[in-house]
């Protein structure tokens, strides 16, 4: 009894809907039906509808009325799991509902469940309009691209309507439910909104008016972690770290090439003392890193100070060996 009950009342409220959105038609106004989604980039959606009436087009018996069928709905979507918030202003009466979901690809599931759900479809036909998916692909490392493809079946939805019309209004105008009744749906797609056949309304977001007599194809792309700010500062320091390795790399090759090249100019008896480190001071090339990060640094300090480096140059001759060549004086060039 319970159940029947329950159906009765769905069955009036939409009926009163299609009743009052034809009113809508002679007293130029309209109602507007609303469906949106919020996807974000990890993978999950949310899903929303909203129904939306103008106090102007209805009498305080009619506006008593539908305000405690409301009431009902809301109960009865509230069961369903979504979250529902009535909406009762100085202007509008009506009902938002919305549900998250973890599985964004299932878009078009969702509004069709929340449209029968909010049209208390559940004990007749439910009606699909909503045809599509939503989808997230990884082209590239570090980002990730969402495609958001939907078509909605204006004629499937006019027909579920009007076929839910009272006897007595069933010969009004074929066009007046198309004149009175508002639909859009709006997306809000994850990072930077690339493409999309609708309307740009906010970064990200973009908002689609849905035909009643043909149906409406919905798109829209955008991309996360390419072509966005932190990306390319990411990438900038690649290539800030990538130069300076490059660098040291020429630095140290050059320092080693120069090196290999005084050596082969150095006197034979220089290389030789070698052997004998007290006679002369020669260091070996850098071959440890540390070592090369050292003669790296040093270089850098000579440039920045103007300074040349000095060249090698032959020891000094010793006080002693002087001597021995002037005691060997005469004797010797006479020898």
């Amino acid at each position: 009894m319970a159940a029947a009950g329950r159906a009765r009342t769905g069955h009036w409220l939409v009926a009163r809907i299609a009743t009052l959105l034809i009113a809508a038609l002679f007293v130029s106004a309209c109602v507007n039906v609303e469906f949106g989604s919020t996807f974000v980039a990890e993978g999950g959606a949310s899903q929303r509808m909203a129904i939306l009436f103008q106090r102007d087009l209805l009498n305080p018996s009619e506006l008593a009325r539908l305000a405690t069928e409301i009431t009902n709905a809301e109960q009865r979507m509230t069961d369903d799991g979504y979250e529902v918030q009535r909406v009762d202003s100085a202007t509008q009466l009506g009902l938002r509902a919305a549900r998250t979901s973890a599985d964004s690809s299932n878009v078009a599931t969702e509004l069709n469940s929340l449209l029968n759900s909010m049209l208390n479809r559940s004990d007749s036909s439910p009606i699909a309009p909503f045809q599509g998916t939503f989808t997230r692909s990884n082209p590239a490392v570090g980002g990730n691209k969402y495609h958001l493809e939907l078509t909605f079946d204006g004629p499937t939805f006019k027909a579920a309507v009007a076929d839910l019309q009272p006897p007595s209004q069933q010969s009004q105008s074929p066009t007046a439910l198309t004149d009175a009744l508002t639909v859009t749906y709006t997306a809000t797609m994850p990072g930077g909104l690339q493409d999309a056949t609708g309307q740009t309304i906010a970064e990200g977001t973009a908002r689609w008016t849905l035909s009643l007599d043909e149906t409406t194809s919905i798109t829209a792309d955008s991309t996360v972690g390419q072509n966005t700010p932190w990306a390319l500062a990411a990438l900038a320091i690649l290539i800030a770290v990538g130069i300076v390795v490059v660098s040291s790399v020429l630095i140290t090759a050059i320092l080693v090439v120069r090196r290999q090249a005084i050596e082969r100019h150095i006197p034979t008896g220089l290389r030789i003392a070698r052997d004998n480190p007290d006679a002369v001071d020669i260091i070996d090339p850098p071959t440890e890193w540390k070592e090369i990060r050292a003669s790296i640094r040093r270089s850098v300090r000579i440039a920045l100070s103007g300074r040349r480096t000095s060249t090698i140059e032959p020891p000094d001759k010793s006080d002693a060996a002087l001597e021995r060549n002037d005691t060997r004086g005469p004797d010797t060039e006479g020898n």
